[in-house]
């Protein structure tokens, strides 16, 4: 790790921060076996519409005997096998590269504004191949000849000799994969921040403090090897159903504090964000759209004694929804399913 933090002058200063990552394999996915349900996409449902798709994959989904207007209607979910990994596994290998700039100027002492770079890389990275792009492989090549195809564990669409019609056991049968090192994961963007304070002379408060900091995002890709890259910038449905990468994501605070108490207005902001496996033109639900959420809280001290109340998302905003989600049609990591929600805590310092 190497590091440099420069004072040009007394207003702006210059951070660097270069780094490299080193992490061998755990014994968990050196041996263990497992079964996963990822959520799947059926890319032969609405094949006359879709515009994710190639003339292939049109082609070998007729073939198969769906109809260009054929429709499933929900996602679901296949059984992916992990099984044991690879003999030669190999560690993973990081690169972390940080280029910012800090602005304290003196004519006005209670600012601070803050601009930094981020670049990261991870070789080798350790994950089981996405099994939706696995499956858009294999409906894209000829025959189903591509490599992709052998993680299937029934022939591409059911065995016609069982009698079963292909439309009604679906394109996405159970596939088994060991964890793999697949490729590169590189992430990149800016993290911003600025922070001002004001001294203030209103019953007993003294300060107004605003915050507000947040990140772009230029790239999150992975590197699939032979299935090839994905960007999940701007992209919701990443890790089957759970992710969402939003291009910008920015919070504020404004907060009034005086010695013995503070109320705090907070606002979260995320963008939208485009379904990952599902066009607009084919679902209701193809975008998850941007949201800003209000929270609100006051803090009182008495002695030894914190009380602190809350009301989290005051306008009781919905959940953006997606048609990949894998619950609620949401990403419940990322928004408030709760909807408006009241909280307090009280802590004792003796």
């Amino acid at each position: 790790r190497l590091g440099v933090d420069w004072g040009i002058t007394d207003s702006f200063r210059l951070r660097s921060v270069y780094s490299t990552g080193f992490r061998a394999p755990n014994l968990v996915e050196q041996f263990t076996q497992a079964s996963t349900f990822p959520i799947t996409e059926n890319w032969c449902e609405f094949t006359d519409l879709r515009n994710d798709i190639t003339d292939t994959i049109r082609d070998n989904c007729g073939a198969l005997g769906y109809d260009g207007l054929y429709e499933q209607g929900f996602q679901y979910q296949a059984n992916l096998a992990q099984t044991a990994a690879a003999d030669d596994l190999q560690p993973e290998e990081s690169t972390n590269f940080s280029l910012g700039l800090v602005v304290t100027p003196t004519a006005l002492p209670n600012m601070r504004l803050s601009l930094d770079y981020f670049d990261i890389e991870v070789d080798d990275y350790i994950d089981l191949p996405d099994i939706n792009f696995m499956a858009y492989t294999c409906l894209d090549s000829a025959n189903f000849s591509a490599a992709a195809c052998d993680v299937f564990s029934s022939p591409y669409g059911g065995d016609p000799g069982t009698g079963i019609e292909v439309s009604d056991i679906g394109l996405m049968q159970d596939a088994s994969t060991p964890l793999e090192n697949l490729g590169t994961l590189t992430t990149s963007g800016i993290d911003f921040a600025f922070d001002y304070f004001w001294d203030i002379n209103l019953g007993n408060a003294s300060t107004l403090d605003f915050t507000i900091a947040g990140t772009w995002l230029n790239e999150y890709e992975k590197d699939f090897g032979a299935l090839g890259k994905i960007d999940y910038k701007g992209t919701a449905g990443g890790n089957y159903g759970v992710s969402v990468f939003p291009e910008w994501s920015v919070n504020t605070n404004l907060a009034l504090n005086a010695d013995n108490w503070s109320v705090a207005w907070r606002m979260r902001y995320l963008d939208e964000s485009k379904d990952l496996y599902r066009p607009a033109n084919i679902t209701d639900d193809g975008v998850a759209e941007d949201i800003l959420v209000h929270d609100l809280t006051a803090s009182y001290a008495i002695g030894s004694f914190d009380f602190i109340l809350g009301v989290d998302n005051v306008t009781n905003e919905e959940p953006s929804q997606f048609h990949s989600g894998f619950e609620y049609h949401t990403a419940p990591g990322v928004y408030d399913t709760i909807g408006r929600y009241y909280w307090f805590k009280l802590t004792a310092n003796f």
